[in-house]
């Protein structure tokens, strides 16, 4: 085994060997996702009260018996709503009326929305990620001449149609967009196509195919015009925005949650599955009203559900209540829960899911700041069932200072928590049970400066890290962190230091996860007037230290980002990677909005080369994991198929002249590490240490082993040496 002096030997050596050592050799880490394809396949359609509703990218819309309603999504700079209701009035065969049944209610059917509007006759709505695909379906048609279909329009926006030749009709509020419905197709079942007419006539849209096409025509025939959103170029698309992330083990899917302004005071909740392995899935509504704020989502493993919170409010001021929506594994939605009591003002909730194993991940705490009242803290179980039931227990109180803000709760420290919240000038953390119950006094420490920090918290239930942005003067925070440890009756602070400092720059609002083997924090940089920056950093899993270098996931974005972190481990999983998101909205025209998404690791590959083969019987050495500093796993494996093998040795050096006897060399050693062979098989452990000065340092190793009877070196007559291989630390 690998002693201690073993360890600061050869971490002394590898620091002083890794003056001249570039980090350019160190393969990136942060992997981005195509999140722009994964935005242009957001498209959804459900059953709800009253009809079928659904969205796409820019959009939302619904559909009941009076026909469909269109909300282009226009954001916050839109005073309200601009809808615009179609509904179909009637069909014409050049004289002849054909018998259609208005009132039909819509049938859902996958992604699309049918009205069997006769026997023959089908209007159908196929809602996807750019538009509304609306088609008529004919498989007979009596009579002979023009087709004609007339439908009544209602809404903001009906009266601002305005035609655009045959080829499209735009309703358009001035300076912020509206609706484009485009050219009119006609197929027959032959594959032939006409193009159609469109026109507003006394205010009703009236599409048609000619005579001319529809008399050859081979039935079935479809006539198919496409309903989307225009958005105007001056006003953008940047109202994706408060974005959250979470991971659950058993699907192997992140679940992104943001919050769309279709106008000032009208919201949607949306979510979309994201797949480790296959990408873009399942994009659903979960909730919609006049004010959706700040949506907080968590994994409940054990019974492959996702809980979200949120707040609603009626207006952008005054109260708000802090409701749940449980996400069921087919992705329905269990039934609305208010968490904050009747009657009272609660907003800025978290929630902490579980990350462990047993009775206790059918439960989770959910914490919130009831205003002027302070931070509360309450325990909910779901249900084993198929459909997600949430049953709300302990209600406790964190803290009854009117002045506390901006509470967070960890995500992966299973059945023990920790609540982090602000203060004027402090930050606090506090310990709780997952059952809802308070654990001792909250450690409160200074900040600097007067304003109020916003913290992030996580954790395995031992060890924590807490990040937050501390003032040192008006306009200039940093982020910084403490790690806390559990002492059995609270926690305790055991390192303080900076994760980030920028003089005369503000950097806010930090998110963090823990990874296992290290933790992640990821804040938003105030780089200049609307230009921010996103950042992200991996830090020790003790000792508040930093464990890679700093990397820039993205920057002049024209508004300020909140970035969210899923760890696979805070979703059950056994494994270091993540997902870090945030909405970004570029300063330059278009002035597009996105959703963007990053794959982290915590170690790269090892960079490792041959320098020198090996001589005698066969031997190999394998490096086992990555060399990447802060990987505390990370081991040689010595195996030889040699029966007569008894000790085996790794030689560590720096890249000095090896040591040569007869027709052998062997790295000439700083450190030997040295152990039996049992089996023909040694592992000697080499933890890398998380110290980034070592970023670039080499190291030489190769094994050996005695006891065979070879004769190639005089001075030892049982010598064989496996190649030698050269390993570079990196991140």
């Amino acid at each position: 085994m690998l002693s201690a002096v073993h360890l600061r030997a050869v971490a002394a050596a590898l620091a002083v060997s890794s003056g001249a050592a570039t980090l350019a050799q160190a393969p990136a880490r942060a992997a981005r996702l195509d999140t722009r394809a994964m935005l242009d396949a957001v498209a959804a359609l459900a059953r709800d009260a009253g009809g079928l509703a659904g969205f796409g990218r820019d959009y939302a819309v619904r559909f009941d018996a009076d026909g469909i309603t269109y909300t282009p999504a226009l954001g916050r700079r839109a005073p309200a709503p601009q809808r615009l209701a179609i509904r179909l009035g009637s069909l014409h065969r050049g004289d002849l009326a054909l018998p259609i049944a208005t009132g039909a209610e819509p049938r859902l059917d996958g992604r699309l929305a049918r009205y069997q509007r006769s026997p023959s006759i089908t209007e159908c709505y196929e809602v996807r990620a750019d538009g509304v695909e609306q088609t008529f379906v004919f498989t007979e048609l009596p009579g002979r001449g023009d087709l004609v279909v007339r439908c009544q329009l209602a809404g903001e926006l009906a009266g601002r149609g305005a035609a655009d030749g045959d080829r499209a009709l735009h309703f358009v509020a001035p300076g912020l967009g509206g609706v484009t419905i485009g050219a009119v197709t006609g197929i027959d079942a032959r594959g032939a196509t006409c193009s159609g007419g469109l026109r507003l006539v006394d205010g009703a849209l009236e599409l048609s195919l000619p005579a001319a096409f529809v008399d050859r025509a081979a039935l079935p025939l479809v006539l198919d015009p496409l309903i989307g959103t225009r958005i105007s170029v001056t006003a953008g698309s940047d109202d994706d925005r408060e974005l959250d992330v979470a991971y659950d083990r058993t699907s192997d899917d992140f679940l992104v949650v943001w919050t769309r302004a279709l106008a000032a005071g009208t919201t949607e909740l949306r979510a979309l599955e994201y797949g480790r392995s296959t990408g873009p899935g399942a994009a659903f509504l979960v909730a919609s009203g006049n004010v959706i704020r700040r949506p907080r989502v968590a994994s409940q493993n054990a019974v492959d559900r996702f809980v979200v919170v949120y707040e609603s409010a009626p207006t952008l001021v005054g109260p708000a209540t802090v409701l749940a929506q449980v996400v069921n594994a087919d992705r329905t939605l269990g039934p609305n829960v208010a968490i904050s009591p009747a009657g009272s003002y609660c907003v800025e909730p978290d929630v902490s899911g579980n990350a462990g194993s047993g009775f206790a991940d059918v439960g989770g705490l959910i914490v919130y700041r009831e205003q002027g009242a302070g931070i509360r803290l309450q325990q909910y179980t779901l249900n084993a069932g198929s459909t997600g039931t949430m049953v709300l227990g302990t209600r406790a109180t964190v803290s009854t200072d009117p002045a506390a803000q901006h509470p967070r709760i960890t995500r992966s420290a299973g059945n023990r928590a920790v609540v982090a919240f602000g203060l004027p000038g402090s930050v606090v953390a506090q310990a709780t049970t997952i059952f809802g119950s308070v654990i001792g006094a909250g450690l409160s420490a200074p900040t600097g400066g007067s304003a109020t920090p916003s913290p992030a918290v996580d954790g395995d239930g031992t060890q924590f890290l807490l990040a937050f942005d501390a003032e040192l003067a008006p306009g200039d925070r940093d982020i910084r962190c403490m790690q806390l440890s559990w002492t059995g009756a609270g926690v305790m602070l055991a390192g303080y230091d900076a994760v980030s400092q920028r003089v005369g720059i503000d950097e806010l609002q930090p998110a963090v996860a823990f990874l296992g083997p290290k933790y992640l924090v990821a804040w938003t940089v105030a780089a200049g007037f609307m230009s921010y920056e996103v950042h992200a950093k991996a830090m020790a899993p003790s000792g508040c230290n930093e464990c890679g270098t700093e990397l820039t996931l993205a920057g002049s974005l024209a508004s300020e980002v909140l970035p969210a972190i899923a760890s696979r481990r805070s979703g059950g999983a056994v494994a270091d990677d993540a997902l870090i998101a945030f909405a970004s909205h570029s300063g330059q025209p278009p002035f597009e909005g996105n959703i963007d998404a990053w794959l982290f690791t915590p170690f790269s590959a090892t960079l490792q080369t041959t320098t020198a083969t090996g001589c005698g019987n066969p031997l190999s050495l394998q490096a086992v994991g990555q060399f990447s500093i802060g990987n505390a796993a990370f081991s040689l494996r010595l195996s030889t198929t040699d029966p007569n093998a008894t000790l085996g040795f790794v030689s560590l050096g720096l890249g000095g002249p090896p040591l040569v006897c007869g027709s052998c060399s062997l790295v000439a050693p700083v450190d030997l590490l040295s152990g039996p062979l049992p089996g023909g098989v040694a592992t000697f452990p080499l933890p890398v240490p998380c110290l980034t000065a070592l970023l670039g340092a080499r190291l030489d190793v190769q094994g050996g082993m005695v006891g065979s009877a070879t004769n190639l070196c005089p001075l030892l007559r049982t010598l064989s040496t496996s190649s030698a291989i050269r390993l570079t630390v990196v991140e």
